[in-house]
Parts: C-alpha cells; sequence; structure tokens
C-alpha cells in the first residue's frame, strides 16, 4: 500500500502541471486572438485610435501576465520537447513586450496632446458658428420693424408681446442685452468645454502611463525570472 501512494503522486503532480500549463497556453491564445481585434485594421497617425490601442492594449495585460506565469510554472519539469523552444521564445518576448509597453508612455502623452489640439479646435469652431448666429441676430434685432421686434422677442425671449410705438425701444434694449447675455455664456461655455476636455485627457495620459511604466516593468521581472528557459541545452560529451 505505502509504494502504491507514493507511486501515485508523481502522477498527480503531472496531471496539475498539465492542467496549470494547459490554462496558460489557452489564456495565451485568447490573448493573441483579442491582440488581433485591436491591431486588425490599423490606424497609425490617427491620435485618437492611438489612445484606444494604448488603453486596449493595457487593459488586457493582466491576461497575458496570468497566462505567462501558468506556462511558466514549474520551470523544466516535466516538459515536451516543443515546450523547450516554445519557452525559450517565449521568455524573449516579455523583453520586446516589456520594451513596447514603455514605448507607449510617449506615445499616449503625444497622443493626448494631438487630441487636446483637435478638440479645442473644434469647440473654437462651434462657439464660433454660435458667434455669428448671435451676431446676425444682433444685425437683425437693429434693423427689424415694430412688427418684426415683436417675432423676435418672441423668438428669442419665448413670450408674446403686444408692442406699442413707445414699447419699441425698449425692447430692442432688451433684446440686445439678451443677445450680449447669449455671447458671454457661449464664451464661458467654450472656455468651460476646453479646460474639461484637457482635463480629461490629462487624467486619462497620466493613467495609462503610469500603467505602461508597471506593466513594462512586470514584463521584464518575466524575463528575468525565466533566465532558465534561454540557457542552452548541455552538449553531448564527444565518444
Amino acid at each position: 500500500m505505502p509504494n502504491s501512494s507514493s507511486s501515485s503522486k508523481p502522477n498527480d503532480s503531472r496531471k496539475t502541471l498539465g492542467l496549470i500549463r494547459s490554462a496558460g497556453y489557452g489564456l495565451l491564445i485568447i490573448f493573441a486572438l483579442q491582440l488581433a481585434d485591436i491591431f486588425i485594421p490599423a490606424y497609425f497617425m490617427d491620435s485618437d485610435w492611438e489612445m484606444g490601442m494604448v488603453a486596449n492594449l493595457i487593459e488586457r495585460m493582466p491576461l497575458a501576465l496570468i497566462a505567462l506565469v501558468l506556462v511558466f510554472f514549474g520551470e523544466m519539469n516535466l516538459r515536451q520537447r516543443w515546450e523547450k523552444w516554445l519557452l525559450w521564445g517565449l521568455s524573449w518576448s516579455t523583453l520586446v513586450a516589456s520594451v513596447l509597453f514603455f514605448a507607449l508612455v510617449p506615445l499616449s502623452v503625444s497622443s493626448s496632446v494631438k487630441l487636446r489640439s483637435q478638440g479645442s479646435a473644434q469647440v473654437q469652431i462651434d462657439a464660433r458658428q454660435q458667434m455669428i448666429q448671435l451676431e446676425e441676430l444682433q444685425a437683425r434685432v437693429n434693423n427689424a420693424t415694430s412688427q418684426e421686434m415683436n417675432a423676435l422677442a418672441e423668438a428669442l425671449i419665448g413670450q408674446s408681446i403686444t408692442l406699442e410705438v413707445n414699447d419699441s425701444q425698449a425692447l430692442e434694449e432688451q433684446l440686445l442685452a439678451e443677445i450680449d447675455s447669449a455671447k458671454k455664456q457661449v464664451v464661458a461655455q467654450r472656455e468651460s468645454a476646453d479646460r474639461s476636455q484637457w482635463l480629461t485627457l490629462q487624467k486619462s495620459a497620466l493613467k495609462w502611463s503610469l500603467s505602461a511604466i508597471v506593466s513594462a516593468f512586470l514584463f521584464f521581472s518575466i524575463w528575468h525570472l525565466t533566465d532558465w528557459a534561454r540557457q542552452p541545452k548541455p552538449s553531448k560529451p564527444r565518444s
């Protein structure tokens, strides 16, 4: 009985290692499919796509790390012949991944700066269009007759007003005051939207940059700790 119990332990160990490594290989395949989904099609030089690519890579980084830890578990114990070459390639790929994740830091910063410039330009265009509309309305008020003034007042203020000759000047001043107030609101909204957009981009760039640095160090640690996978096989002694 003791002999049968002790002989079953190596088999249990072999099964456990196989289960752990199989899970790792499966997760690596899922990660590879997700990478293909991120980069096909690729739109480099598109700041919006680049920022999304950085975010997607970092969000999927834990899956790759878990998969690698599972695959490397147990070092060279109970390995198939083909696994030795695969482990050698995976070990070196972690060094490549470390360099690439470090490269994501300047990419995320430059993309956020470009997006800020594009967003600021769009905010300026929208504000300018609103200002043109208000200036056209102001010109209409200045040149409007008493009958036209009533329609403009109803459209702008949302009130139906019956004009008398003596009320024309007062209503014109009221309408012009409303237009000036709208202009100031457009300027305030433009500045607020620009600040809010830049703050959001700064937070995203900082978040993804720090995450990329941490990811790079983790991949480098895996490369450093899997030096056993890169060791050349000992040559057979010549007879």
